[in-house]
């Protein structure tokens, strides 16, 4: 069964420019995933645009989609996961 959790995004930096103003990156610390469609929400955002989420153990991409500031971890594999993030 999927798993909801909260968790603030480290901010990075600010975007900048005419189409990335009152953006930032951000880092997504570790976080365990338990199972296919857990969700994250982002407390300290409104909206995530762009989440590249890596398996911690494999290096490879964790597949994700986002609505918001969720973002779900689409993935059958059940493993940590950390990342960066870019939102509002």
């Amino acid at each position: 069964m999927a798993t909801a959790r909260k968790m603030a995004v480290v901010e990075i930096a600010p975007l900048g420019g005419s189409t990335l103003g009152g953006y930032k990156l951000g880092w997504l610390a570790t976080i365990t995933k338990d199972a296919i469609n857990d969700t994250i929400e982002i407390t300290n955002a409104t909206l995530v645009d762009t989440a590249f989420l890596q398996i911690k153990a494999s290096g490879v991409a964790e597949a994700n989609t986002i609505a918001a500031n969720v973002i779900t971890m689409t993935s059958a594999t059940g493993t940590d996961c950390k990342g960066l993030i870019i939102y509002k």
